[in-house]
């Protein structure tokens, strides 16, 4: 496809990293395994990188740390945190002063106005539409092209314009 090498699944993490690779990222889109995997390899002593499309647009004062993927198309605005492990993909808006948690995906076409906050493990489904002030709480799944206008909880399933909590998760 790529013409990037896979090397086997993570039970041969160890060989590669006593060969002295020590750069590393997890393309995989399961926020809960996502998380697990890229704790494991920086516990192992790997450092994951970023993976930034050059047609995506960040501005500067943004913070981004380890590990995260931001696809072409992507707008992360002033004063925004993206955390470990998070995705901003293909098209996603992320407004100024947005705070995105770990393990986050930030699905196709989402657009989040500003100070919004996603906590961790969170997933803002396709064409997602988030106004200001607004926090989803961790581990939640906000359906495809859903209109949140007041905070969701943590641990749930909203979907509908507006969104509304349809299911409690674990």
């Amino acid at each position: 496809m790529s013409g990037i090498p896979i090397l086997g699944d993570d039970s041969v993490l160890p060989c590669p990293y006593e060969e002295g690779v020590r750069h590393a990222f997890v393309a995989i889109g399961d926020n809960r395994l996502r998380d697990k995997l890229c704790r494991q390899m920086a516990e192992s002593g790997f450092e994951l990188v970023k993976a930034i499309s050059p047609r995506a647009f960040i501005a500067q004062s943004a913070k981004l740390e380890s590990g995260i993927a931001v696809m072409a198309g992507a707008v992360i605005h002033a004063e925004t945190q993206i955390g470990d492990y998070a995705v901003i993909n293909t098209n996603a808006s992320v407004d100024h002063e947005c705070v995105i948690g770990t393990a986050c995906h930030i699905a196709p076409g989402s657009t989040l106005s500003g100070s919004v906050t996603v906590a961790r493990g969170t997933l803002p489904g396709t064409g997602t539409k988030v106004i200001d002030g607004i926090r989803i709480g961790q581990w939640s799944v906000v359906g495809a092209g859903a209109a949140v206008v007041r905070d969701i909880p943590d641990y749930c399933t909203a979907v509908g314009v507006p969104a509304r909590v349809i299911k409690q998760r674990s």
